[in-house]
């Protein structure tokens, strides 16, 4: 449970402030602050960490870890990707948004287009 709250309260702190309008690394701060304020909260509440516990460190430890690891980011991108190339595809509105985002940060990266 304690590994899901820490995660999950990163995920939830770095979406609220980009929705806030932060950018750059603060998100990520902030993010990683949550995080580590709940494992500091388990560590006060429990005695001990998940990170720490022996099932972690066995799963984590596995010899076919980097595969099952390398499985689930390619799957997880490949649904991302599927839903944004189905979001364009069938969606003119968000098809416009997503362009004008792409061509606003090249723009911003590069300098000012026209």
């Amino acid at each position: 449970m304690w590994a899901l709250l820490s995660i999950t309260g990163f995920l939830v702190l770095y979406l609220v402030a980009i929705v806030w309008g932060e950018q750059g690394l603060m998100p990520f701060f902030y993010g990683s602050m949550a995080m580590l304020c709940i494992l500091l909260i388990e560590a006060l509440l429990r005695g001990k960490m998940w990170l720490f516990e022996p099932q972690f460190n066995h799963a984590i430890t596995r010899k076919d870890m980097p595969l099952r690891l390398a499985l689930f980011v390619g799957c997880f991108v490949f649904v991302l990707e599927s839903l944004l190339t189905v979001g364009v595809a069938t969606n003119p509105l968000f098809a416009r948004r997503i362009g004008s985002y792409l061509v606003q940060q090249s723009c911003d990266r590069i300098g000012d287009c026209m």
